[in-house]
């Protein structure tokens, strides 16, 4: 299925296979003619012979969620630039047994957060898992450990704790002790991802002999953003 320069087109509950491209989206740079508001939703994807699906330069506003997207060499193919590719989101998609899950081979950074890799480690490539390859460019988590409809988002819970400060450094058991630190996600800070997720607290007592005992212990919500 070509989306040429389309406008306000939805894609929606096919079954697509043996192609080229499964669905190819794409506008005319030399024209300006731009494929805008495209949605593609709950389409089986299969055996492509080069890419599920394409989307290329002159694009606005593409929406691709709950799609099933197996056996190509490549999931999602993006090659628009960040100049010419706007409002991508490739979300809540099951994206399995592709040599390469979702590739941006350009600048553009594809949103490709909560989907299902196959894996509930998430996806392999620059991803930490074991599912389909995600190239860099590509925001991946969290991901989803299960199938789209039974799984639930998860984080690899890379976050990073500093200026750790407190009101007193010498406590008995019963005192009460105010604390505070920054919690920030690491790979955000980079540009390259974006998580939400538990960040694990325990409070603690170190006795005189350097012995240390648990005595409390709580969870921090991280939303992205923040």
């Amino acid at each position: 299925i070509y989306a040429f320069a389309s406008d306000n087109l939805t894609i929606e509950d096919n079954i697509i296979q043996n192609n080229v491209y499964g669905i190819s989206i794409f506008g005319d740079p030399g024209s300006g003619l731009d494929a805008v508001n495209t949605t593609v939703r709950g389409n089986t994807i299969n055996q492509s012979s080069a890419a599920g699906i394409r989307v290329s330069a002159k694009t606005s506003n593409t929406d691709i969620p709950e799609n099933d997207v197996r056996n190509n060499p490549f999931g999602l193919a993006v090659t628009g630039t960040a100049a010419t590719t706007q409002g991508l989101k490739f979300n809540r998609n099951n994206v399995v047994g592709n040599s390469d899950g979702v590739s941006s081979f350009t600048d553009y950074v594809v949103d490709a957060t909560s989907n299902w890799w196959g894996s509930d480690s998430g996806p392999s490539g620059e991803g930490p898992g074991n599912g389909d390859a995600v190239s860099t460019n590509v925001t991946f988590d969290p991901w989803l450990n299960a199938s789209v409809g039974s799984g639930d988002p998860v984080t690899d819970g890379d976050f990073e704790v500093q200026n750790f400060q407190s009101d007193a450094t010498s406590v008995e058991r019963g005192d009460t002790v105010s604390a505070s630190a920054d919690v920030t996600n690491g790979l955000q800070a980079a540009a390259t991802d974006r998580e939400a997720g538990q960040v694990p607290v325990e409070y603690v007592l170190i006795n005189a002999s350097g012995g240390v005992e648990v005595i409390d212990s709580t969870t921090v919500e991280i939303t992205p953003g923040t």
